[in-house]
């Protein structure tokens, strides 16, 4: 199964289609303005006898169903990356005997589950633990300088992630030390978002790392597992969301979710917005240019928005590159709250 590898799957903002066993990229009106059949480019006489004369996809509405997975974040990129190298092997060397996109994409679901969604299992979490250094990008000192400034203004701290709590911890003590806990109010892991910001979803696990304790309700330094944004609000003693100032990558399962629903202040981190193409060196600009010179930019599809360009513009009330990109901006306006 050896296979060349290029970085032109490598994408975020695109859909994948798990009937067809395309990956797709929509613009502001969901319609198709390119799709990919494995290694195979669809031209639109394809799209249209695939997906109808207007190509819009009505049914799609920016979460993953069994219908659609959505790359939005570099957390899922491989995930369409394998998906697409599935299809073509399949279409042209027979490799899975004919499975169909749907029974593939649900190989590739249990194999991420097997993976990713067990902290002591599978080949992802050993791996990472043998040489965390290796995987992460160091930005601890952005991280500290903001946790300090908003200490400094008294205001409250949450960590609201959908990653794993051993994860999640062992990742932030390896990069700012065991005493990042102390800056945060709770720290909330696998939180299943989009659900979350439903008040109906779970309620917290609470006491992750100490099930003997008795507590029924969010308490201060707490680590829990799931919950919903109602326990949340409660916890924190507010009642208006504009309150609340929410930074996230996805445009969807944060951003927009947290707007909708909870009216939060929303900050939307999307490196694609960073006009400095070489700020991680030159293989980092090289892998940026492999991926667009396929898809484009991602949030654009020509002279309009895409899908997840148009989430963000509508849904974010401000954008930034990255943390630290926000910290210039604080020292700049000599550390003034800016929202």
């Amino acid at each position: 199964m050896a296979q060349s590898f290029s970085t032109e799957f490598c994408v975020k903002g695109v859909v994948l289609d798990t009937v067809n066993g395309n990956l797709m990229k929509l613009n502001q009106d969901k319609q198709i303005k390119q799709a990919i059949h494995g290694n195979t480019q669809l031209n639109l006489t394809q799209l249209v006898e695939t997906y109808g004369p207007t190509r819009q996809l009505t049914d799609f509405n920016g979460t993953r169903t069994d219908k659609y997975w959505t790359i939005a974040t570099y957390f899922e990129i491989a995930a369409g990356c394998v998906y697409n190298r599935m299809v073509n092997l399949n279409d042209k060397e027979d490799f899975y005997k004919q499975r169909t996109p749907r029974e593939m994409i649900k190989d590739l679901s249990e194999g991420i589950s097997e993976t990713f969604y067990d902290e002591f299992k599978g080949d992802y979490f050993p791996t990472f633990r043998q040489n965390i250094g290796h995987y992460i990008y160091d930005n601890s000192k952005t991280l500290v300088e903001l946790f300090e400034f908003f200490k400094k203004q008294d205001k409250k701290l949450f960590l609201l992630s959908n990653s794993l709590p051993h994860y999640t911890f062992e990742l932030l003590d390896s990069l700012i030390g065991k005493h990042w806990k102390d800056y945060f109010e709770v720290i909330m892991c696998r939180s299943l978002k989009p659900k979350f910001f439903h008040p109906t979803n779970s309620k917290s696990y609470l006491n992750y790392f100490d099930p003997k304790k008795q507590d029924t309700k969010l308490y201060k330094g707490a680590t829990t597992k799931y919950g919903n944004v109602t326990e949340l609000m409660d916890f924190l003693q507010i009642q208006n969301g504009e309150q609340v100032v929410y930074f996230g990558d996805h445009p969807v399962h944060d951003i927009r979710e947290a707007k909708k629903l909870c009216n939060w202040t929303t900050v939307q981190v999307e490196e694609e917005l960073d006009p400095v193409e070489n700020e991680k060196g030159d293989s980092y600009a090289n892998f940026k240019q492999g991926r667009e010179k396929l898809w484009g930019k991602p949030l654009l599809c020509d002279n309009e928005l895409s899908y997840w360009g148009s989430q963000i513009k509508k849904y974010s009330d401000y954008q930034i590159p990255s943390l630290a990109h926000f910290v210039k901006i604080l020292k700049e306006n000599e550390n003034k709250f800016i929202f």
